[in-house]
C-alpha cells in the first residue's frame, strides 16, 4: 500500500512539473528571431503592441495570398468581401497565435 501511494504521488509530481520543464525546453530550442518575436509579443514589454501590429500585417498577408490562391473556390467572394474575409483570418490567426503563445515551439 505504501509502495503504491509512494508512485501515485510521484506521477502526480512529474505531472505537476512536466510542462514548466517542457516550455523551457521548447523556448530553450527556438531560434534567435523566434525568441524576439515571443518576447516582443508577451503583454508588457514595451514593444508589445508594435510587435502583435507587425504580425497582424503579416498575417493578413498571408491570408491575402492564400485566398488568390484559392480564388477559383471563392467565386462569390469579390471586391469588399474579399478583403473583409481576409481580415477576419488575419484578426482570428492572431487571436489563435496570441492565445498559444507560451506554447510556441518554432
Amino acid at each position: 500500500m505504501q509502495t503504491a501511494r509512494l508512485a501515485r504521488e510521484n506521477i502526480a509530481g512529474v505531472s505537476a512539473i512536466a510542462p514548466k520543464i517542457h516550455q523551457r525546453s521548447a523556448r530553450a530550442s527556438l531560434d534567435a528571431e523566434s525568441r524576439r518575436w515571443v518576447e516582443r509579443l508577451r503583454v508588457g514589454h514595451p514593444c508589445h503592441e508594435q510587435a502583435v501590429g507587425s504580425l497582424h500585417r503579416v498575417l493578413r498577408r498571408v491570408a491575402v495570398h492564400e485566398l488568390a490562391r484559392r480564388r477559383h473556390q471563392l467565386l462569390s467572394v469579390k471586391g469588399p468581401e474579399f478583403d473583409d474575409l481576409a481580415q477576419q483570418a488575419a484578426d482570428d490567426a492572431l487571436v489563435s497565435v496570441l492565445d498559444k503563445l507560451e506554447e510556441f515551439r518554432g
